[in-house]
């Protein structure tokens, strides 16, 4: 856990779940 809000992580994970996972990639994976 850093610094985000839960409703960052929860979008994150919407997001990744919605396939947007790429665009969106989260802090704790380095770019690709």
């Amino acid at each position: 856990m850093g610094g985000e809000p839960l409703s960052t992580r929860t979008q994150l994970a919407a997001a990744r779940a919605s396939g947007a996972g790429r665009e969106v990639r989260p802090t704790d994976q380095p770019p690709e």
